[in-house]
């Protein structure tokens, strides 16, 4: 009888455990399918604003996600797009006409982008640097870090730098409307914006893991409490 109530109150305290670091970060992929032409050679691009509700707490990382396609031949070009990520708490430049150099003033020739920017991965204006990987239709694969650069899309250079990054949106609120900017920036070619999406992971109000953390002492009091009692009766 001992072993199985050590066990119960075991369980119930990993429970606890587990509910309270389950409450201190919540992270949830949102996607959003618009399937829309982004206009060729047109700065006033393209707009797509989605609203998100429901977190609790302040920011604490950002992912997102981008599906952009362009038929193989068509001339658009990945070195084409500039992309930004709007909200209330940040401003971030996803893409900025991506191998732009002195050298290289279209970019990248490869035709479009099914990747997730995260807030430690490579360099995208640079991603040829980085063995770079691309599905079937030729779209850019894998896992980056923003552009960054708010130069100018028509004299951005990879030498540029790198201001406005998904950190901006560190401690901030999640809720409210997000909207994601693009705009093919050379002529020749059109792309579509099949698809974005955003994994907000949030950390609660002090309040609440305050909360949490007390009914984690009182569970850890009762233990302690039923223990004695069982040494009392063994004893008699």
């Amino acid at each position: 009888r001992k072993n199985i109530m050590n066990i119960v109150h075991r369980t119930l305290g990993f429970g606890l455990v587990g509910l309270l670091l389950a409450a201190s970060v919540r992270a949830d992929w949102v996607d959003w399918n618009v399937n829309a032409a982004v206009p060729d050679n047109d700065e006033t691009g393209l707009q797509d604003t989605r609203i998100l509700s429901g977190y609790e707490g302040e920011v604490a990382a950002l992912e997102v996600r981008l599906v952009l396609s362009a038929f193989s031949g068509s001339l658009a070009w990945n070195g084409d797009y500039y992309v930004t990520l709007q909200h209330a708490s940040g401003f971030v430049v996803l893409l900025n006409r991506s191998g732009r150099t002195d050298t290289a003033p279209l970019g990248y020739g490869n035709n479009g982008f099914a990747v997730t920017f995260t807030l430690g991965g490579n360099d995208i204006h640079r991603y040829d640097m980085f063995s770079p990987t691309f599905d079937a239709d030729d779209r850019l694969t894998g896992s980056w870090g923003v552009d960054g650069r708010t130069m100018d899309p028509d004299s951005v250079l990879d030498s540029s730098p790198r201001t406005d990054m998904l950190g901006s949106f560190l401690g901030g609120d999640a809720n409210g409307t997000w909207t994601l900017f693009i705009a093919d920036m050379n002529q020749n070619g059109e792309a579509t914006l099949e698809s974005w999406g955003v994994n907000v992971a949030v950390v609660p109000e002090p309040s609440v893991i305050a909360f949490l953390g007390l009914g984690a002492l009182a569970l850890f009091a009762i233990r302690r409490g039923s223990r004695r009692g069982r040494v009392l009766t063994f004893d008699k």
